[in-house]
């Protein structure tokens, strides 16, 4: 009688050892994190000037509303180049963004694109941006 328990403890045990493995991650596959092409190739910014509050893992971000080309700015998720080019001419228009909830002033951005672009973009002080790149195309 001993034994048979002793065997029906075995082989629950190895039971609940198999289904608690079994439904760890151990043999979940996770999906490789997706990057945009187009982030991976971004210019670097001097981000020895800025500080953040939000720093970035991706090379090139954040970047900056005020000093951003127009390539640097279709960097950005969901920024084509028509969108690109009317954050400029609001920019132009603004004399330089003050933060980045200003970007929704611009024509085609609302609080759910604004929402994804918050994260990969900062903007610097007029002051700290030489030869006030900002009001230049």
């Amino acid at each position: 009688m001993d034994r048979a328990r002793y065997g029906a403890f075995i082989v629950l045990s190895l039971a609940f050892i198999a289904i608690t493995f079994f439904h760890s991650n151990a043999f979940r596959s996770k999906p490789a994190p997706r990057i945009d092409s187009r982030l991976q190739t971004a210019p670097q910014s001097p981000s020895s000037e800025i500080s953040p509050s939000r720093p970035s893992a991706l090379p090139g971000f954040p970047i900056d509303l005020n000093s951003a080309t127009k390539e640097a700015l279709m960097l950005l998720p969901g920024v084509g180049p028509k969108t690109a080019e009317k954050i400029i001419e609001k920019r132009i228009e603004m004399g330089g963004f003050r933060s980045v909830d200003e970007l929704t002033e611009v024509k085609s951005i609302g609080k759910v694109r604004l929402g994804k672009i918050r994260k990969y973009a900062v903007v610097r002080p007029l002051s700290q941006i030489p030869d006030n790149a900002a009001l230049k195309r």
